[in-house]
This record gives structure tokens, C-alpha cells and sequence, in this order.
């Protein structure tokens, strides 16, 4: 007689306890397939958790937390969001009304911190099972120490322009975003109060554009390995302009330690670049010279990816044509201009092309040709 093939024990006891365990990370289960499509970062009092990531969110859904506690969802609320991201990034969360615990930080027993959250520079003051996202929203859960004010600002850092060349000035500004008012009278339309019976200074008093948002005394600026505390005189109005940063790709972003009037969310990452714009050469124009209603070629070498377009003058300063711009790989590339032109032809023609990189440096570059008669 065979005998049927018995488990191990400590295998048999593995299965059992998989089973049975709350999973490790949120559990999505998808009611049906239509989404929407916003990012969710998560940012820890001493750390970043998890940086912007966009996520698919079904209309419909059952989120499991960590501690095995679950719950439904008929619109693609913010914490579905939260699952959906904790799945992509393997972190961990409980709670599903109020965030308790993300990544293992605050919550019980202790709760000397805990969870908020705010969509496009706004925070609503009710849970994240309450707020439905859309595509393009911007959903930022932060954790708070509960000796911080309950009133909450999110640093932000803009950069102007993104990419140099080296030895050129960049401009970094950190901005308070206050999380109480909305950034635009769309937002407010989507989550304000009913509007009826408001004066437009009444609605007006709700809003709080990013560009109104007051610059960041007193943040320290983190660029690269460099740290720049812009409450010291030379930059206490929240800007430092730096002309010395060596050739390489940076990583800035911003924090302030809570005061007696707010809480300060650590800013998002952004990436500034110094280094070489795209470069144009081994210009050729054909045909060379040019004859009138022919179509011309215009083949280079390009050195890196950019949005390169061209524009034709005559010599007498008028355009001729212009070719739009479009983007291109490193390598040997041409660009066509079919002949049509909005001005008249003279004995020359000065093709003027323009390459912009994806950090926003611009190269110019000139050509001529002669007209064939």
C-alpha cells in the first residue's frame, strides 16, 4: 500500500501561517477596470518614505491594511491611493479612516506622531477615506509630531533656470505653501465651501496662489551635499542665487523645523543640472545653393537630446519659413523645410536653428546659403 507524501512540519506550519497572517503591505482588489490616475508621496518627519509615484486607482476597491483590517470603496479615495503607491514602493500602512502608521512610524503606542495629508496644496480636515482623487492629483501624506501646531505649511522649491552651463547663476527660492487655503479657484470649486451668497473677496480670502505663497526665511536648503540656511542675512528672504556649483546633476529640496505658529512639510525633491547645452555641428545645407520651391535639408550632428526647430530669413531681416520644433536623439539629424515661404527670396538665406535640452538650455546656431538664380 502507498502511503500519500506527508509535509514537513515546519512547512506545514509555514502555509498555515501565511494564510492566516494580515499581509505585510495593502492589498488592492480592483472592482473594475476603470481608473484614475494620481501621484502619492509620503514623507516621514526624518526622512522621505517614498517620493512622488503615480498610481492606478479603480473606481471601485477593498483596501487591506497592514493589521489585516479592510474596508470597501465605491470612489478612488486617497486611500486607496496610499494602498495602491504602498504596493509599488513596499512600505507598509494601517488605518483606513485616519492614517495611523506608515513604514512602521507613529501611531500607537506611544502616538507621539501621526499622519495627515494634503491633495494639491490643500488638507482637509476629515479622513483619507473621504476625499476622492483624480487623474493629475497630487496627494502628499506627512507625518507630524503631536507638540507641532495642528496648522500645516508645505515647503516648496522652484528653480530658475533648471539647467546651466557652468559658471552661469541659478535662483532657488523655497516658498510656504499654507495647506489651510487652496491654490486656485479650481480647487476651491472642487472642495470649498457652497459658494453661493460669498462676495469674490470673501472666495478670494480661501485662495492663496503658490506665487502669493511668502518665501522661506529660516528653511535650510539642501543642495547636493551642500546645506544653505536661508534665515543667515545674505539670504533671508529665501533665495540664494549660486554661480559655483561644479558640472553634475543636484538634488534640492527643503525642510524647516516646526515654530509656534506651523508645522513645515519637507519639501518635494527637484533636480537642477549644470553642464553643456545640446551643441550643433557639421552644419549642411542641401541644395546648396538653394533653389527657389525646392525642398531644403538641413543635416547635423546633434550631441544630445533636445527640441531643435529652425527659422529662414532673408537678408533684408524678413522670415522666410519657419520650422517647428521638434525633439531628436543625439546623432546625425536633418530637418526639412518643404520650400513654401511667407516672404520673398533674395541672393541669401540665413537658416538660424535653435536647440533647447531637457534641462531648458538653449543653443543657437547660424547658417547661410546662397540663392541660385
Amino acid at each position: 500500500m502507498r502511503r500519500r507524501p506527508v509535509l514537513p512540519l515546519a512547512l506545514f506550519t509555514l502555509l498555515i501561517a501565511l494564510l492566516v497572517a494580515p499581509t505585510a503591505a495593502a492589498d488592492v482588489l480592483p472592482g473594475t477596470t476603470t481608473v484614475v490616475k494620481p501621484s502619492v508621496r509620503v514623507e516621514a518627519l526624518s526622512h522621505p518614505v517614498a517620493p512622488a509615484t503615480t498610481v492606478a486607482v479603480p473606481l471601485t476597491s477593498t483596501v487591506i491594511d497592514s493589521l489585516g483590517a479592510s474596508a470597501s470603496f465605491a470612489e478612488p479615495m486617497a486611500m486607496v491611493a496610499l494602498a495602491k503607491a504602498a504596493d509599488r514602493r513596499a512600505y507598509t500602512f494601517d488605518g483606513l479612516a485616519f492614517v495611523n502608521s506608515i513604514a512602521g512610524l507613529g501611531g500607537s503606542p506611544s502616538w507621539t506622531t501621526w499622519w495627515l495629508y494634503q491633495v494639491n496644496g490643500w488638507s482637509p480636515d476629515f479622513g483619507a477615506h473621504e476625499l476622492p482623487t483624480a487623474t493629475g492629483d497630487e496627494v502628499v501624506f506627512f507625518e507630524v509630531s503631536s507638540a507641532a501646531p495642528w496648522t500645516n505649511k508645505q515647503l516648496v522649491v522652484t528653480a530658475s533656470p533648471r539647467g546651466v552651463r557652468p559658471g552661469e547663476p541659478v535662483t532657488l527660492a523655497v516658498r510656504e505653501d499654507d495647506l489651510a487655503k487652496f491654490n486656485d479657484r479650481a480647487s476651491f470649486d472642487r472642495w470649498g465651501p457652497n459658494p453661493d451668497g460669498m462676495t469674490e473677496e470673501e472666495i478670494a480670502a480661501y485662495i492663496e496662489t503658490l506665487a502669493d505663497s511668502p518665501l522661506s526665511a529660516g528653511a535650510t536648503l539642501h543642495v547636493g551635499n551642500r546645506a544653505y540656511e536661508l534665515g543667515a542675512p545674505d539670504n533671508e528672504d529665501g533665495t540664494i542665487t549660486l554661480s559655483d556649483l561644479p558640472v553634475g546633476t543636484y538634488s534640492v529640496w527643503a525642510e524647516k523645523p516646526w515654530d509656534t505658529e506651523f508645522n513645515y512639510v519637507r519639501a518635494a525633491e527637484t533636480l537642477i543640472d549644470v553642464g553643456p547645452g545640446a551643441t550643433m555641428t557639421k552644419v549642411a545645407v542641401t541644395p546648396n545653393p538653394y533653389v527657389a520651391k525646392r525642398v531644403m535639408k538641413v543635416t547635423f550632428l546633434l550631441s544630445k537630446k533636445a527640441d531643435v526647430g529652425m527659422k529662414i530669413y532673408n537678408t533684408y531681416g524678413q522670415r522666410v519659413a519657419t520650422v517647428k520644433a521638434k525633439t531628436l536623439y543625439a546623432g546625425t539629424r536633418t530637418l526639412t523645410w518643404d520650400g513654401v515661404r511667407s516672404a520673398p527670396l533674395t541672393t541669401k538665406l540665413t537658416i538660424k536653428l535653435r536647440a533647447v535640452d531637457t534641462w531648458g538650455r538653449v543653443t543657437l546656431k547660424s547658417v547661410s546659403v546662397s540663392v541660385a538664380r
